[in-house]
């Protein structure tokens, strides 16, 4: 179909290219409010997922200099994370740290009543149902003092206020996840309960009420 009419561009096709144009700017703004929503850790809905996919298509190009992509293939796919803000690499490599302190603690002569120390610590992040790491043991076969030390280091970790990349959260949301997990069975639900009940926290962290 010819575009002209007489010297100037037919004005229903600039209608049509101008309407192209609001909805690709209106797509845009929805993609770029989704992008600063989700740069911090939550669940994504798969719609919006859609959304973020359409950044990755889009780029801008300035005088003497190449096209350039708004945003890579790797940064949506690091803003798509269902869980938390890690890749599956960078948790590996921090979950490492487990299996790293078990060699620096098996060079230590250790008293006889503490030669456990080592195994202890290396299954502090182990979880019952076998979803935990490094070793991905599971219920029978995590030492039982590990069991205590996994209660224990999740409540610290979600009280403590010295950590900067998170915000502390009460005791009593804090005991409220415990209980959660222990219904997952990814922590002892019996220890959590002695946990509560006994305010054992209190012991090593006077200051919480």
């Amino acid at each position: 179909a010819h575009i002209l009419q007489g010297n100037a561009i037919k004005p229903e096709l600039l209608q049509q290219w101008e309407n192209e144009y609001l909805q690709e700017f209106k797509l845009a703004e929805r993609s770029y409010a989704v992008l600063l929503e989700y740069n911090e850790p939550s669940q994504i809905p798969v719609d919006d997922l859609n959304i973020l996919e359409f950044l990755s298509q889009l780029y801008f190009a300035r005088p003497g200099k190449p096209e350039e992509i708004v945003l890579s293939k790797e940064h949506i796919q690091k803003i798509s994370i269902q869980h938390g803000s890690l890749t599956q690499a960078e948790r590996k490599a921090i979950e490492s740290h487990v299996t790293y302190t078990y060699h620096f603690l098996k060079q230590i002569p250790w008293v006889p009543d503490l030669q456990n120390v080592p195994e202890i610590a290396h299954a502090h992040h182990e979880k019952l149902d076998g979803s935990g790491y490094p070793q991905g043991l599971t219920e029978k076969t995590i030492p039982f003092p590990a069991k205590i030390m996994a209660v224990a280091d999740v409540f610290d970790a979600l009280v403590s206020r010295d950590r900067p990349y998170k915000k502390a959260i009460s005791v009593k949301d804090a005991c409220n996840i415990l209980i959660a997990e222990g219904a997952k069975n990814k922590l002892d639900a019996e220890l959590i309960h002695v946990f509560i009940q006994k305010h054992v926290y209190k012991s090593t962290k006077p200051h919480i009420k």
